[in-house]
């Protein structure tokens, strides 16, 4: 499924954690086939899964942004 990352900070009453991920459409179809419950949020900033959790509050995965409001990445521009 690839890659992603897990970012950490500062959150109400301590550290909170931020999933990020590139396949949010393979996380879904992977959580929907082992029967947990998953619902997708498309937000202004990209998609978002929220997923059940047995005994606590649901994890959120955000979909890796790809458009930072119109600026790029260093790396990017650099090859342009």
């Amino acid at each position: 499924m690839g890659g992603g990352e897990v970012l950490v900070h500062e959150g109400e009453g301590g550290a909170a954690l931020s999933f990020q991920i590139d396949a949010l459409d393979d996380l879904e179809r992977l959580c929907r086939e082992a029967g947990v419950e998953v619902e997708i949020v498309d937000e202004t900033y990209g998609r978002t899964a929220l997923i059940s959790a047995p005994d606590g509050p649901r994890v959120w995965v955000n979909e890796r942004q790809r458009d930072f409001y119109g600026y790029e990445r260093l790396a990017d521009a650099a090859s342009v």
